[in-house]
């Protein structure tokens, strides 16, 4: 889709912000309002990507997908981009984003971009990498409620047909 230079990229929903600060009249930092904003955010980015996904004709599922509908989609040959904490892999809770390609029996392979070049890592470590698909089901969900990301990507034939 060709946009000009005056359209913006997301809807004006995306541009609202929050009139909570995360400082405090007395100077010290609030970091529950600070939470609030950020989730505040979050949402907003949430609904302009639905709207603009609605707008393409993009498909939009609100169902949590399972670790096993993936394995069925990978062996059906449909890619995932998964979200993903990397909690488990590198002992830190922060969002990220990976590809499954595929599956080796009931794990999940993906491709993962983040390496670290000083612990001497290459593109190599993060390439075709098996994850079980318990534990990639407990990278995948966020919350208590196990929320997950996940981008189906599917040909355009596949989703019409």
């Amino acid at each position: 889709m060709s946009r000009s230079g005056s359209e913006s990229r997301w809807p004006a929903v995306t541009r609202t912000s929050t009139s909570r600060s995360p400082w405090t009249s007395t100077g010290r930092w609030c970091s529950n309002t600070w939470k609030q904003a950020e989730q505040d955010w979050r949402a907003a980015l949430q609904v302009a990507s639905r709207t603009e996904a609605a707008g393409l004709g993009v498909p939009v599922s609100p169902e949590r997908l399972s670790v096993t509908e993936l394995i069925e989609a990978a062996r059906a040959g449909t890619e995932a981009l998964m979200l993903i904490s990397l909690e488990l892999m590198r002992s830190f809770a922060v969002p990220h984003w990976v590809r499954c390609c595929g599956t080796a029996g009931g794990a999940v392979v993906i491709d993962d971009p983040s390496v670290d070049p000083a612990r001497g890592e290459s593109w190599v470590d993060g390439h075709l990498l098996p994850v079980r698909g318990e534990e990639f089901d407990r990278m995948a969900a966020y919350g208590p409620e196990g929320y997950r990301g996940a981008v189906l990507l599917r040909s355009r034939a596949e989703t019409t047909s």
